[in-house]
């Protein structure tokens, strides 16, 4: 991209924090909880598009999603992110059975530096929530769709469900524009990016707001 996206909370992510973030789901019955509910999900989109045999998981965080990659079959898996401490807290954690099957790359979801269509399928979870404006998300979908060759899987929080409706209070209190956005507004963003939508997974239907998209790449 000409003017890469810059955001506030990509510095936040310090090698003490990456370390916190590792250890948060897997504390308390409501997190690890919520965990399984999420790796559900994943599972479910892979499986929708067709279990791609190369993806790119971007981005990683702290590798809550790569085993569950693995899982479906994948032939080459790639995690990447631009904090070195959340790749570093992979290459701590993780056994050398799985680090072996994993290819670690600090990159920026705004502007991949990866080939056109590098890998078959892209699974963005747990970030496009933090973009508020709408056309920066549009070239963040255009940038995923560069480097994929087959379909992206995003993840977003949607209205309809007790979740956004708490969102909604907790928004107006601050007044601020609520985070949730609706199916209208995200479908016309993916078919503005050039997308055509596979399908759509909700985490706990018509409870919490957590859903992924799967958009098969023109």
């Amino acid at each position: 991209m000409n003017n890469k996206l810059k955001f506030s909370f990509a510095q936040r992510y310090t090698q003490e924090y990456s370390n916190i973030y590792y250890e948060r789901h897997k504390k308390g019955i409501l997190k690890r909880f919520s965990n399984i509910l999420e790796q559900n999900m994943a599972a479910k989109v892979l499986k929708m598009a067709g279990y791609p045999k190369s993806v790119l998981d971007l981005p990683c965080g702290a590798g809550r999603f790569l085993q569950t990659i693995l899982n479906t079959g994948c032939e080459r898996t790639l995690a990447g992110d631009n904090s070195p401490g959340m790749l570093q807290v992979i290459k701590d954690k993780f056994p050398s059975a799985i680090l072996e099957k994993l290819e670690l790359l600090e990159l920026d979801l705004v502007d991949i530096h990866l080939p056109d269509k590098s890998v078959d399928s892209i699974l963005c979870m747990r970030f496009m929530h933090h973009i508020r404006e709408p056309h920066h998300r549009i070239a963040i979908y255009k940038e995923l769709q560069r480097v994929a060759r087959d379909t992206v899987c995003i993840s977003n929080w949607a209205e309809g469900n007790y979740k956004s409706y708490r969102e909604r209070l907790r928004a107006k209190r601050k007044g601020v524009a609520s985070r949730c956005l609706n199916s209208a507004q995200l479908e016309k963003e993916f078919d503005d990016a050039g997308f055509t939508i596979v399908g759509k997974i909700d985490m706990l239907p018509r409870i919490l707001y957590w859903c992924t998209y799967v958009l098969k790449v023109d």
